[in-house]
């Protein structure tokens, strides 16, 4: 995707361009194992933080975390992880990166197939281009329960051109 296509639709939402990566961060794929749903997330960027995701927007609460990998993790151009959802029939994942977050969906079955990514919408909310910024950062990270702490908030702040707080 071109540069000029992602500020045109960052613009028209309403939200800051440092809000998204050019390019997603992972490849992402779903097939099954044992009648597991399987989320294969595998990084395509030289360094990737994920810090967190979710499974049908959240509503998909019995998702694993493959290995015994704490949150957040660092990935290289190859790595990668499972994650595994019992008892769900993926439609979408969300992964929150360092990078921005992306919203990756599937068609309807969890059979093996790939995914295209498209950043996570947000909403924008009244004010200055800085603080809808702001604003979509801090929702999203409520949509999928991430605990926001004191210094992450003023980085967000910084990087969507707000003074620290």
């Amino acid at each position: 995707m071109k540069i000029q296509q992602v500020l045109l639709a960052i613009g028209l939402a309403g939200v800051c361009a440092s809000s998204f990566a050019d390019e997603a961060p992972f490849d992402v794929s779903l097939y099954t194992e044992q009648g597991v749903p399987i989320v294969l997330l595998e990084s395509v960027t030289n360094e990737v933080v994920l810090t967190d995701f979710n499974v049908n927007r959240g509503n998909c609460k019995n998702v694993k975390l493959g290995g015994i990998y704490p949150l957040p993790l660092t990935f290289k151009f190859g790595d990668g992880v499972k994650l595994f959802a019992h008892m769900c029939s993926v439609k979408e994942v969300t992964v929150v990166t360092n990078l921005g977050t992306y919203a990756y969906s599937f068609g309807r079955t969890a059979g093996s197939s790939a995914a295209q990514a498209q950043p996570a919408p947000a909403r924008s909310s009244a004010g200055s281009k800085g603080q809808a910024c702001l604003d979509a950062r801090i929702d999203e990270a409520q949509r999928v329960g991430y605990a926001i702490r004191y210094d992450v908030m003023n980085e967000w702040r910084e990087e969507c051109g707000l003074p620290p707080d």
